[in-house]
Formats: structure tokens, sequence, C-alpha cells
């Protein structure tokens, strides 16, 4: 019986080793993450934040067991009252057409268009999401929820 309680003592130990190992990697590649954004120039730093954001969408998506992606998928942009008209308003700002944006983006040609004119529907597969996240991000990162309205584009 003292040999068994050692034998579990010892993996509860491993276990623990393990865990904090596994820690301390992660920590690791979040500074090494950290230094890569650093370095890269201001234009870079939204593509590098899409790609670190499809990440985690991939990893979201491989860990559901029922396979719906608007229940592993937290939009930063409510799907529901997403504003066109300040998109394109954004884009425009920004001196983009979609199509440019598109291309920036990494994304199909024409869903720019499709997501000013349409609106986004929910995306059923981890594609599209990965699109959306990527077109949501970039539109945080110029100003989509800030409280006052963009400036209008100039003529």
């Amino acid at each position: 019986m003292i040999f068994m309680t050692s034998e579990t003592d010892k993996s509860a130990q491993n276990g623990r080793e393990l865990e904090t190992a596994q820690s301390n990697l992660f920590k690791v590649y979040l500074s090494q993450l950290g230094l890569v954004y650093d370095r890269l120039q201001p234009e870079q730093r939204i593509s590098f934040l899409c790609e670190l954001e499809g990440i985690i969408v991939n990893l979201k998506s491989r860990t559901t067991s029922d396979g719906t992606l608007e229940e592993l998928l937290d939009f930063p942009i409510d799907l529901d009252s997403f504003d066109r008209e300040r998109a394109s308003t954004i884009r425009e700002m920004c001196n983009l057409t979609p199509t440019e944006l598109g291309q920036h983006l990494g994304l199909p040609q024409g869903i720019i268009h499709r997501y000013e004119y349409y609106g986004v529907p929910t995306p059923r597969k981890t594609e599209r999401a990965r699109m959306v996240h990527k077109y949501f991000n970039w539109l945080i990162a110029n100003g989509y929820l800030t409280s006052e309205s963009p400036p209008s584009p100039s003529s």
C-alpha cells in the first residue's frame, strides 16, 4: 500500500511539473509574439493581429464537441447590429476601395463589397469565420467601435 501512495504522489508531482513547463512555454511564446509585433511597421501590425486571430479561431474550432461556430466564436462586432454604412465610411477614410481592402486582408475578391452592401452573414464554416474576424478586426483598429462618428471621407 505504501508503494502505491508513493507512485501516486510521483504521478501527481509529474503532472504539476508538466503543467508548469507548459505554462512557462506558453509565456515564452507570448513574449516572442510581443517582440515580433514591436518590430513590425504600423501597417504590418493589423495583418499580424489578424493572423493571430485566425490561429485562435482555428484552435477554438478544434475544441468544440458540437461543431457550431456561433457558440465557439466571439465576434468583436455584433453581427445583428453591423453598421454597413459606418464600415464603408471607415474604409473610404483610409482611401481604400473594397477590392483594395480585401487584397490587404487577404480576402476573396468582392467579399468586402458584399459585407458593406448586404451585411455580414453568420458564418457556418471556419474559413468564413476567419474572413469575418479579419474584416472586423481591421474595422475596430480603424475606429469602428469608437463612440464618435468617423469623419466624412475627403472629396
